[in-house]
């Protein structure tokens, strides 16, 4: 039974990470920033529902702060850049991706920079603008999954908003916005040492295929830096299953494709 237990917690975790990354790279990063796709009233609904429930964050703040890091990229502006955190940048960036980068940005969000059709509606006013509501309900999932145990659903609730914010979640946002901003830099060197820019001067790089996978397409950084409103960030599959599923999402008329970032 206590197998069975662990394997039905690992499974929700696994299930509500990868649900989380996959509405942030189609919905939040492909969609609402970048204009490539634009989903469906059904699709939107349940991405809006599950980034207040998986995240606690809003909608709009993380379309503000990503467009402004591809507007300052690696600049002085850039709200998460390790090459404006000088010598462990990298590692900086890594560990405070969400919990800390982005949500200082999103407080320093002006009105101009959120999308008009990212304004706030009845249901952001009534729910989703409340993401301590959302991570109550979380919290009482997981208390449920591990069968009434307040500490270990709080343990559970703990480790799923670490992995959503910094490690892997958002997309492996702190991956992303850390390790694949490090140049031409070797990995373990740049950790200690302040980014090393590639010889066209930019910063981004690609990660390896299990990267690729694991961050649903995201770990394609410098394809998507220098193609901004492609909706795929590559070629395969494999290494864009988050592109794959935007696609299908379009063949099956549950979305369309984009015309770029609406203002």
């Amino acid at each position: 039974m206590e197998k069975k237990q662990a394997a039905k917690v690992v499974g929700a975790h696994a299930a509500a990470i990868g649900t989380m990354n996959m509405i942030t790279t189609v919905f939040l990063h492909r969609g609402e920033t970048h204009g490539s796709i634009e989903v469906g009233q059904p699709v939107r609904e349940f991405s809006r529902f599950g980034t207040w429930l998986l995240s606690g964050m809003k909608p709009r703040e993380w379309v503000g702060v990503h467009r402004r890091h591809h507007a300052e990229a690696d600049q002085e502006g850039d709200p998460h850049s390790p090459v404006q955190n000088g010598r462990f940048g990298v590692a900086k960036v890594f560990i405070g991706n969400g919990l800390h980068y982005y949500r200082k940005a999103a407080k320093q969000l002006t009105e101009e920079e959120i999308p008009e059709h990212l304004k706030p509606d009845r249901k952001d006013k009534l729910i989703y603008d409340k993401g301590w509501m959302g991570q109550v309900a979380l919290l009482g999932l997981f208390t449920a999954l591990h069968k009434g145990d307040a500490k270990k659903g709080a343990l559970s609730a703990g480790a799923h908003s670490l992995l959503v914010h910094d490690v892997m979640g958002l997309s492996g946002g702190g991956f992303v916005n850390s390790v694949l901003h490090r140049g031409q830099g070797k990995l373990f060197s740049t950790l200690v040492n302040e980014p090393t820019p590639n010889p066209d001067g930019t910063f981004t790089v690609n990660s390896s295929l299990p990267a690729a996978v694991a961050t649903f397409g995201e770990g394609n950084h410098h394809n998507h830096h220098n193609d901004q409103s492609n909706l795929r960030f590559h070629t395969s599959t494999t290494r864009d299953i988050g592109g794959f599923v935007a696609d299908k999402l379009i063949q099956f008329g549950l979305a369309q494709p984009g015309k770029g970032p609406r203002k």
